[in-house]
């Protein structure tokens, strides 16, 4: 059992087929919940459903386009349905992609996609998933995964910044809007994790900035006063804490995981 005891909970957590949303899901089966994944890549996905399954907790999945409302309340469904007491409590949302380069090579059908999945699928995720908490009224805790860059623009991916901004705002809106029924929202921002999201981040400052990746990683770790890049065992952590009662009185906050980079 992990630090924290969620025994008898439902866990659901979208985009955990792999990195950050794997790794939550692994450690909330790591302290007791059972755990619903939901990710749109169906190979890896059920992977990802067995090693979680390998704690010893109940498991399953959805594959789920988180664009796509309909698919969304789908998995909201099964994951219902799943869960021994007919509820979810916990919601973590982590599903997300990228559009890095330059802003003005970006197609405008790029830039639609990107807003689809991180502002429709967090706004379809978080809204439908509150609403059957506060129907159950059984209260919750939500988290959405959002990003640093949400808070602060960084070159090379300006339409993603744009839409963890949006993220962070609408988290907080939730949060006001279903607190009375003691649902919880806050969210995580994580800092620089060498996820397959970097890599794609730095390749695109290679090309077009004229940089090696080293060169270009090496930047951004000068600037964060731990000295070092974040891991997803890190925002994990953070979490955790946020699905616990230890933050009961703690909702409509963005807590940065990202070495003391920003201080806000």
């Amino acid at each position: 059992m992990g630090v924290f005891d969620f025994s008898g909970k439902t866990a659901v957590v979208t985009g955990a087929a792999r990195g950050i949303g794997k790794e939550i899901a692994l450690q909330l089966a790591d302290c007791g919940a059972d755990v619903w994944i939901a990710d749109v890549l169906e190979d890896v996905t059920k992977q990802a459903a067995e090693e979680v399954a390998g704690k010893g907790v109940k498991t399953g999945y959805s594959i789920t386009d988180v664009s796509d409302l309909a698919s969304v309340e789908k998995m909201l469904d099964e994951a219902t349905a799943f869960a021994p007491s007919g509820q979810i409590d916990i919601l973590v949302h982590c599903a997300g992609i990228i559009v890095s380069g330059s802003l003005f090579d970006a197609t405008p059908e790029q830039v639609r996609r990107i807003t689809d999945v991180n502002v429709m699928g967090m706004f379809n995720v978080l809204t439908y998933g509150t609403k059957r908490m506060v129907k159950n009224n059984g209260g919750g805790r939500v988290v959405l995964i959002d990003s640093v860059a949400g808070r602060h623009g960084f070159r090379v991916q300006g339409h993603y910044n744009a839409t963890k901004a949006a993220g962070l705002n609408y988290a907080q809106s939730v949060a006001v809007e279903v607190a009375r029924f003691g649902v919880n929202v806050n969210a995580v921002c994580p800092g620089i994790i060498r996820t397959q999201m970097w890599d794609r981040i730095l390749e695109d400052a290679e090309k077009n900035l004229g940089v090696t990746q080293d060169e270009e990683w090496n930047k951004y770790m000068e600037e964060i006063p731990q000295g070092r890049a974040q891991t997803v065992e890190d925002v994990a952590g953070a979490v955790l804490f946020f699905c616990s009662e230890l933050s009961s009185a703690v909702t409509g906050q963005a807590l940065n995981v990202d070495g003391g980079r920003y201080l806000n």
